[in-house]
């Protein structure tokens, strides 16, 4: 898994101010064998065992030293994993940059690959206390895959490297004193070379103290979006729908060009296997002569398919997905065979994981011996199996 990258240290600038890691002892003896060595074992003064550092309190509470230190406050370093499985991957990245700029985030990287296997990859910076609203919305976008959120506790590091930072500073402090007074060019020479590397080191402090700041204040959110093509090949993912019976109710209205139209209530049974590709059977039965029981009136069983349009959401939604369609099939209307071939206009209201509520109207042309229309509104819900 990506990490966002540490802050790099700058190798050596000219101090700002006097910085540098904490000169252990064993590093006095190795600088006490150069030839500046009545110098530097002036400079060893700076480590005399009895002398108390005063240190700068990073947190609340913080002690001094010399006295029994607070116990470092939490700091939590966010960072999330979400894999999705989508049915249109470009679709889903568009929604996701929506939803990340929603939530105050930012992009560090936003890659889709176009293939027969889509599949896209994005890695987003947000506040963290926007981050469980953004994995939520997130969420949305498809089949969750795997979820993965993990807060390392990094307030004992950042208390460690601000204390560190403190006793660089007593360091130079005491090396540009020495060298205000050093007088031969080897003792000059030597000083700096030490200042040099306490810079350095001091740097590479501030660059960590800035690189956890910034762990802290920004969650860190990796998003991979995979088509279920893909995902398949991948692995096994969560358990999906193989089609999906349905119960329907319908009102069928029969337009012969006479004064007087007929209808006809009934229902019937649905076995869609997807969008493209549906079987319907449904029975109805004249208003006016009652009870199903006394038999049909009209049988139809027709066949046929949907498809959403990508400039009204594809169908991602979870509410309101606009679709159009067509049906083909047989019906037997008032004891007369007649084929029927008609066009469907529908919404889909509501779709969950386990059910779907479609409304929808189809107008057909039944051709037997004579031609005639039938308008039908319909009501169908389909469960997932």
């Amino acid at each position: 898994m990506p990490e966002f990258p540490p802050l790099s240290a700058p190798a050596t600038q000219e101090a700002e101010s006097p910085h540098g890691p904490l000169m252990t002892e064993a590093a006095v003896v190795q600088s006490a064998r150069s030839p500046s060595r009545p110098l530097l074992t002036r400079a060893a003064s700076v480590f005399e065992p009895k002398r108390k550092v005063a240190v700068a309190e990073p947190f609340p509470g913080t002690a001094l030293a010399g006295t029994a230190p607070a116990k470092p406050r939490e700091m939590l370093d966010i960072e999330a994993t979400l894999n999705i499985v989508v049915e249109q991957v470009a679709v889903a990245a568009a929604e996701l940059r929506k939803l990340a700029s929603q939530h105050g985030g930012v992009l560090i990287e936003d890659l889709v690959e176009q293939s027969t296997y889509s599949s896209g990859r994005f890695l987003i910076r947000v506040e963290a206390r926007e981050t469980d609203a953004l994995l939520s919305a997130l969420e949305g976008l498809g089949q969750v895959r795997t979820r993965l959120v993990n807060a390392r506790d990094i307030g004992k590091q950042y208390h460690d490297a601000e204390l560190q930072l403190e006793n660089l500073k007593v360091a130079m402090e005491r090396y540009e004193q020495i060298l205000a007074k050093a007088e031969s060019v080897t003792d000059i020479v030597s000083v700096e070379r030490e200042l040099t590397r306490l810079r350095g080191e001091i740097e590479q402090v501030k660059g960590n103290l800035r690189w956890m700041q910034d762990r802290v204040a920004r969650s860190t959110v990796h998003v991979n979006l995979a088509s279920p093509r893909l995902a398949a090949v991948q692995g096994p993912v969560a358990p999906r729908a193989k089609f999906y019976p349905g119960l329907r109710g319908i009102f069928l209205e029969d337009l012969r060009g006479n004064s007087v139209h007929q209808g006809y209530l009934g229902g019937g049974i649905s076995l869609r296997i997807n969008r493209h590709f549906s079987l319907d059977v449904d029975g109805l039965r004249r208003r006016s002569t009652g009870s199903l029981a006394k038999g049909l009136d009209v049988l139809l069983v027709t066949m046929g398919g949907e498809a959403f349009s990508q400039f009204l959401g594809n169908g991602t939604r979870r509410f309101a997905n606009p679709y159009l369609g067509w049906r083909m099939g047989y019906a037997r209307f008032e004891g007369k065979s007649e084929f029927a071939l008609g066009a469907t206009v529908g919404l889909e209201l509501v779709k969950t994981r386990y059910v779907g509520v479609d409304l929808a109207v189809r107008g057909m042309g039944l051709l037997g011996k004579s031609a005639h229309l039938v308008l039908q509104p319909e009501l169908t819900v389909g469960f997932a199996f």
